[in-house]
């Protein structure tokens, strides 16, 4: 079993989906105030240091693509394959990046984030639950699939 944000292939996965994550803009208060009052368009957030999970970029080409239907070109100042490092280095001020909002909603609610304000919705990833199809023979595997089922309709 897995949980993934990568929706699973129904030949081989049997999978349900979960719940949806936003993904958000976001920074330190000192890199916030640079942007207060301007747009923030996708020039803008390139002429800023930012950090992702990887150099491709996943959740940062991802909010670029839906939310100004544009590619980037731009480079991470610096990259780490945590999210949650990625949450510390921009309460650090290291730079700006997109994080699901589950991760970063109390750094926002204490100040320690901001949000970057920009056009359009918010993008959304699917989290699905994800099993082999042959793995449905043993009544364990079932057991737990509909354990995590129950428990996610539970927190929704």
């Amino acid at each position: 079993m897995a949980v993934t944000a990568s929706r699973p292939d129904r030949n081989v996965q049997g999978f349900v989906e979960l719940t949806r994550e936003r993904l958000l803009p976001v920074a330190g208060p000192d890199i916030a105030a640079r942007v207060k009052a301007r747009a923030v368009t996708a020039d803008l957030l390139s002429s800023l240091p930012c950090i992702a999970y990887d150099e491709s970029l996943p959740l940062i080409r991802e909010f670029f693509q839906e939310v100004f239907g544009t590619t980037t070109e731009m480079q991470a100042v610096a990259v780490a394959p945590d999210l949650r490092l990625l949450l510390e280095m921009t309460k650090a001020g290291a730079g700006w990046t997109v994080l699901p909002d589950y991760l970063c909603a109390d750094a926002v609610k204490a100040g320690r984030l901001v949000v970057l304000p920009t056009p359009g919705e918010i993008p959304e990833n699917m989290i699905y639950l994800a099993w082999n199809k042959p793995s449905l023979r043993h009544p364990r595997v079932v057991y737990v699939r509909d354990y995590l089922l129950a428990s996610a309709k539970r927190n929704l």
